[in-house]
């Protein structure tokens, strides 16, 4: 199953995947708060259960599981590097992703940070 079959209008996704295990996890896009202390753990096939799904113009979608808990709308200019704020059990990280480097963008926990995978096609989780 493709995690972005119904999102073919999207501009950019971000997933959490692998090594994640009861995690308290934060995530600001730009200005826009989207997780603030989300407790993740990711299952069996490398993933953590949640998606971020930007669409233009300007509304970002989180789900989890595949249901919606949360829509808003945020200014996020795409011309730009997009500026990730992220905590990880309390320790802040920023990271700045390129969008022409893939629109698919997964993170994994690697020891007490984040692993950036980009890529310009779909991650698939089984």
């Amino acid at each position: 199953m493709s995690s972005n079959a119904q999102n073919l209008n999207s501009r950019f996704e971000v997933s959490f995947q692998d090594n994640f295990k009861g995690d308290i996890v934060s995530l600001k896009l730009g200005k826009c708060g989207l997780l603030k202390n989300k407790i993740l753990t990711s299952r069996e096939i490398g993933f953590a259960g949640i998606i971020i799904t930007f669409f233009e113009p300007n509304k970002i979608s989180v789900s989890e599981n595949g249901e919606i808990i949360l829509e808003k709308k945020c200014n996020i200019n795409l011309k730009k590097d997009i500026k990730f704020s992220l905590k990880l059990n309390n320790r802040k990280e920023i990271l700045r992703i390129n969008l022409n480097n893939g629109k698919y963008i997964g993170l994994n926990k690697d020891k007490d940070t984040f692993e950036l995978r980009q890529l310009t096609v779909p991650f698939e989780y089984e």
